[in-house]
């Protein structure tokens, strides 16, 4: 109830609020609910936008978002256990130059952001055996942005792209302690500043 308020908020002050699904609240496989994502229900009530998995067709789901001026395109794909190996290997970035309205119709993307839940290479969890991202999936992207949830622990990282572009991976731990191992875990969140002019800019708050 109180995330819905949340949500009806953020639509009242105009804020673009794009989610994906965890492992916690993510379908565990098709047949569970038929595969339907909780946060689904609330895309079809327009309070969000939902990434979910991606189509037979490979491709990726996404939003655009223009605010003063600028073209933001976020894709992304939720928590996918059923994945061997790399849950995002083979993905692309979408391509949105005719998905815009005028006057932006025909450009690129100011920023590329994707969003996931994964584990990513050399910030995993000790022993489970769950699907990782590797390093050079995230390269290949060629996202400026890359936001993944899943460990709790908090990390930062920038990777080159083939193009030359720097892809900053932001891994922001969970926002509270989830169980006494976490005693040294340092909750909290990131806020990322997505300049018309500059570069990205990333702030970390922890919360305790």
């Amino acid at each position: 109830l109180e995330f819905r308020r949340v949500l009806f908020r953020s639509l009242d002050a105009g804020v673009a609020v794009v989610a994906t699904g965890g492992n916690h609240d993510s379908p565990r496989q098709s047949t569970d609910h038929g595969g339907y994502g909780p946060f689904a229900e609330f895309e079809e009530a327009r309070l969000l936008h939902y990434l979910g998995i991606p189509d037979e067709g490979g491709d990726v789901k996404h939003v655009i978002i223009e605010s003063d001026g600028q073209v933001i395109a976020v894709a992304g794909t939720p928590w996918r256990p059923a994945t061997d190996g790399d849950p995002i290997f083979g993905l692309t970035f979408p391509e949105i130059r005719h998905d815009l309205s005028e006057p932006h119709r025909g450009r690129a993307a100011d920023w590329r952001v994707f969003v996931t839940h994964a584990s990513v290479e050399g910030h995993t969890y000790p022993g489970p055996l769950e699907p990782v991202i590797r390093r050079q999936t995230i390269a290949n992207l060629e996202a400026d942005l890359i936001v993944v949830g899943h460990v709790h622990q908090h990390m930062v990282s920038v990777i080159p792209c083939p193009s030359g572009r720097q892809c900053h991976v932001v891994i922001p731990g969970s926002t509270e302690r989830m169980t006494f191992g976490e005693a040294d875990v340092r909750p909290g969140y990131f806020v990322v500043d997505l300049p018309s002019h500059g570069a990205l800019d990333r702030k970390s708050t922890r919360l305790n």
